[in-house]
């Protein structure tokens, strides 16, 4: 009786500090993506001298590509020019809120967008909003994100606004232009 006791006791102080690990390992893993992502758009403008196209982002980034930034395929291809990238394997997937799991890569929120591409300062931002245009108030409070900050990042994903938030490292929504 009192080894069932100690369990449970154990269990009511271990579980919740377990869980709220895990919450802040997903919003630690979401900025790092972020910063991934901005670091392979800096790649690819460093060799293409321009940035990638909203519409062919995700191949840009994935894919061998040539001195225009047409997107090839996954091996280089040297008689065509096509040697350049790729800069990521794969577009993560984004992983919180209610786009969980979704790694299309696109300048407005929809169906299967992870990933908001911010062609005013060429950042990448988390697509946290929902189907409804909002950003869900867990997501806030998980993310501790500053009423304006998260107006910010509504407002670029649902397309209302082309500059503003865009994630950081470390943990909340920083401004950062490039």
């Amino acid at each position: 009786m009192i080894v069932i006791l100690i369990m449970a006791t154990v269990s009511a102080i271990a579980i919740p500090r377990m869980t709220r690990a895990a919450d802040g390992a997903d919003a630690a893993a979401m900025w790092a993506d972020v910063e991934v992502l901005d670091k392979a758009i800096d790649m690819y403008r460093f060799e293409h001298s321009s940035y990638p196209d909203s519409a062919q982002i995700a191949l840009q980034l994935t894919r061998y590509t040539n001195a225009a930034g047409t997107a090839s395929g996954t091996t280089p291809d040297a008689a065509n020019g096509v040697i350049l990238g790729p800069y990521l394997l794969q577009v993560p997937p984004l992983p919180l809120g209610p786009n969980k799991d979704a790694t299309g890569i696109a300048i407005t929120a929809g169906d299967g967008i992870g990933w908001i591409y911010n062609t005013a300062d060429y950042t990448i931002i988390p697509n946290l909003v929902d189907g409804s245009g909002d950003i869900p108030d867990y997501v806030i409070e998980k993310l501790n994100l500053p009423a304006d900050k998260a107006a910010a990042m509504k407002a670029i994903a649902t397309g209302g606004v082309t500059g503003g938030a865009t994630g950081g490292a470390t943990g909340g929504a920083t401004g950062g232009g490039k």
